[in-house]
Order: C-alpha cells, then sequence, then structure tokens
C-alpha cells in the first residue's frame, strides 16, 4: 500500500515541476525569483527523492537485521 501510495505522490510531484519549471525565471541574475525558484526546484527534488527512498525500500535490509538482533536478545 505505501509504495503505491509513493508512487502516486511522485508522478504528482514530477506533474507540478513539469508544469512549473518552464514558469521560472532562472538565469537572470542573483535575484528574487532566482533564488525562489531554485529554493522551490530543491525542495521539489528533495520530496522526489523521499519517495523513491520508499520505493526502492532502502531500509529493508536494515529492518531485517534490527528484527534479527532483538531475537538475539531475547534468548
Amino acid at each position: 500500500m505505501k509504495g503505491w501510495l509513493n508512487m502516486v505522490s511522485i508522478i504528482l510531484a514530477l506533474g507540478m515541476m513539469l508544469y512549473a519549471v518552464p514558469q521560472l525565471q532562472v538565469g537572470h541574475g542573483f535575484t528574487l525569483p532566482t533564488i525562489f525558484a531554485i529554493v522551490w526546484l530543491s525542495l521539489a527534488l528533495t520530496v522526489i527523492a523521499a519517495h523513491l527512498h520508499g520505493v526502492l525500500q532502502v531500509d529493508k535490509e536494515v529492518k531485517l537485521k534490527l528484527k534479527q538482533m532483538e531475537r538475539m536478545r531475547s534468548l
């Protein structure tokens, strides 16, 4: 269930980026719109990276090792 929700969130975030990136004013020097565009893009990419982390189940091995350690402690 979580993987499906992560995929929907990734698709929505990518769609939002595809809509917004052409309208962002980047490359006009160090102005307020440029700073906003850079911060907005970095936050959007962070959201996508976080959801990819969930989809790829990077923490799966760590969780398995923790469960093994807990079983060893209970013995």
